[in-house]
């Protein structure tokens, strides 16, 4: 690993076809994997036909990258989760209450709307929807604006950090706009990720943090 993340940085590795292997020859003769320090840069490559194949687009390229009559534009669901992790160290939110009725004060459909432009499906609770042991009649977070404001109007003002990037930026202000709606404030602040990580991971100094979780396609990461 630590070979390949030195090779990642110089910006390319390089694999070639094994010639002697013993179901035979592979079709495929050479294959080299480039990083690129933005999603733009990659996809504008794409456009200029000097990559074969991209992974994981970003959602500000789809609408460039469909209109292009050289390019096949294929999406599949994450197992991830974007969620925000209130830290229940903090005596502000050691009310399961309180959790479920900030839960309840969010609109999941209009978050995917707003700002992941209608590619996802809401997460509204712990089990991966394709779960084999998943049941859709599972308890789940509902969408109470009313009694989220009852329960929390005037009473709560935290931080939320998240790790710098358009998407978390997106996000980030939709779940705020819809905080206020019902009373509460959360003020919000992109952080650099080394920086986010060790906020959540080591030190454990933050209120809340918005992050992607995985959440399939066991529940083991659900547990942990």
């Amino acid at each position: 690993l630590a070979g390949m993340r030195a090779a990642l940085e110089r910006r390319n590795i390089e694999m070639t076809a094994n010639d002697g292997y013993y179901l035979g020859r592979p079709s495929i003769k050479r294959i080299v994997v480039r990083s690129y320090p933005t999603v733009r840069a990659a996809w504008a490559d794409m456009l200029r036909g000097q990559v074969d194949m991209l992974l994981d687009v970003g959602l500000d390229a789809i609408d460039s990258l469909q209109s292009s009559s050289q390019v096949a534009v294929y999406k599949f669901p994450r197992n991830y989760s974007y969620l925000i992790a209130f830290n229940a160290r903090k005596s502000k939110f050691a009310s399961r209450d309180l959790r479920q009725a900030l839960n309840a004060a969010i609109d999941r459909p209009a978050l995917i709307q707003q700002a992941l432009y209608g590619h996802g499906r809401p997460s509204d609770g712990p089990v991966w929807p394709d779960h084999w042991a998943f049941r859709p009649d599972f308890p789940t977070f509902k969408y109470a604006p009313a009694a989220a404001s009852t329960s929390l109007s005037g009473h709560l003002r935290f931080k939320c950090i998240f790790p710098e990037g358009a998407l978390f930026e997106r996000l980030a202000l939709a779940a705020q706009k819809q905080f206020a709606a019902v009373g509460v404030e959360m003020d919000v602040e992109a952080v650099p990720e080394n920086k986010f990580v060790a906020s959540v991971t080591t030190r454990g100094d933050f209120e809340a943090a918005l992050l992607d979780a995985q959440i399939a396609p066991t529940m083991s990461r659900a547990y942990q």
